[in-house]
């Protein structure tokens, strides 16, 4: 899965980084690892 869906979704502004990690059944850090932010990832 990728965050795409979750975007689409929710929308940009109620997407948290919480719930990105948890439909990539990653935990937030790990997200932040690579990116800065949810701007990176949209």
């Amino acid at each position: 899965m990728t965050a795409g869906p979750i975007f689409s979704r929710y929308g940009f502004k109620k997407t948290s980084m919480e719930e990105i990690a948890r439909a990539l059944k990653m935990g937030k850090s790990s997200i932040y690892y690579y990116f800065s932010g949810k701007e990176e990832i949209f």
